[in-house]
């Protein structure tokens, strides 16, 4: 039982410690809408990609994409 319990916790501390896949995370949440033509009010990826990250962060996790980025953590919105 003492093994499974350390096998646990080293797995939980990795998990923990684990880097979001930005890119993974983009394709999955963001480029339905944002790869390809831009819309208007809906910028494409080249226009975001000159923005500051702490301006697209906050208009993921605060401003008009909150509704989209539900569910992910700010470390998930910092990676993308």
């Amino acid at each position: 039982m003492k093994q499974f319990c350390l096998a646990a916790l080293a797995f939980s501390t990795l998990l923990a410690g684990a880097v979001p896949d930005g890119e993974a995370l983009y394709k999955a949440r963001c480029a339905a809408c944002h790869d390809g033509k831009p819309q208007p009010r809906m910028p494409g990826r080249d226009d975001i990609a000159k923005r500051p990250p702490e301006e697209i962060l906050k208009t993921m996790m605060a401003g008009a994409m909150q509704p989209q980025s539900a569910g992910l953590t700010p470390d998930d919105g910092r990676a993308i």
